[in-house]
């Protein structure tokens, strides 16, 4: 929590800072990167499905080689302004050649990132809500040792109904062993999913990417039905409010016509 408080004195008391996540993106977070291509593309000439794949210099121009729609392809330019995360650049060929300094290469190969994963776990009660309960202790200070301690939170908070979620956050090793146990343990269990299931899913998600997420399921999910949305952007309950409505509609008659109560089903968009 010390991390979000603001210490702007100039400004009134904000908990969370710059924070606080009030606000969404109407037609969802891949809408900033929609908007930027229309107010740049009659400006510039702009290439999009380009991955850059080796850099070399000759005759004082850098050549730069993509694996692009259509095939391979190469251009040179007199300069060349490189925003790729490191991660992505040291897997670009020929950078040695480029006569870079030896701490910038040794930064490229190297330098890490830190590493976050967030799993978020849907409980049919909030257990730790329960007046036998000892969480949450004070606010003010975590409720196990530091090193032992991790930040969860509340995410159904101020929400009606019995059923909740918690998230946790996690960091370092736990980051990636603990988020893929938990992976793990989801995979596993999608073939044992006895209610029909609803998946509507936009085509144009860049936070969950469809090719990705929701096309892999329907051979995981024994009896799943999978709507898939054109256009539809991350957050298409938001978006495509009318489509989604209609496919959870057909949905429910469509369990009720075979049969199975609808209250045993589950239905399920992209997340927002």
């Amino acid at each position: 929590m010390v991390d979000f408080i603001t210490t702007d004195l100039s400004k009134p008391f904000s908990m969370f800072g710059v924070s606080d996540e009030v606000f969404r993106i109407k037609g969802g977070s891949s809408a900033l990167i929609t908007a930027l291509v229309n107010a740049l593309q009659n400006k510039i000439e702009m290439k999009q499905g380009f991955a850059l794949t080796e850099l070399d210099q000759k005759d004082k121009q850098i050549v730069m080689s993509f694996e692009a729609p259509g095939g391979a392809q190469s251009a040179s330019f007199d300069a060349v302004i490189l925003a790729l995360p490191f991660t992505k650049l040291r897997q670009v060929k020929g950078l040695e050649g480029l006569k870079l300094g030896a701490e910038k290469l040794k930064c490229i190969r190297e330098l890490g990132y830190g590493i976050n994963a967030k799993i978020m776990n849907g409980t049919t009660s909030r257990v730790w809500r329960a007046p036998t309960r000892a969480f949450p202790r004070r606010r003010t200070a975590p409720s196990t040792p530091i090193s032992a301690s991790r930040p969860l939170w509340e995410t159904s908070r101020a929400q009606p109904g019995e059923a909740g979620i918690i998230t946790n956050y996690l960091g370092a090793k736990p980051g990636l062993t603990d988020a893929k146990s938990a992976l793990d343990a989801f995979r596993a269990d999608l073939p044992k999913i006895d209610v029909p299931i609803l998946v509507v899913h936009g085509d144009a998600d860049r936070v969950l990417p469809f090719e990705k997420t929701g096309k892999r399921l329907p051979g995981l999910i024994k009896d799943m039905q999978l709507v898939v949305i054109a256009g539809g952007p991350h957050a298409i309950s938001w978006t495509h409010a009318d489509q989604v409505n209609r496919a959870l509609l057909d949905f429910v008659q469509a369990v009720e016509i075979r049969g199975t109560s609808p209250l045993k089903a589950t239905a399920s968009s992209a997340p927002n």
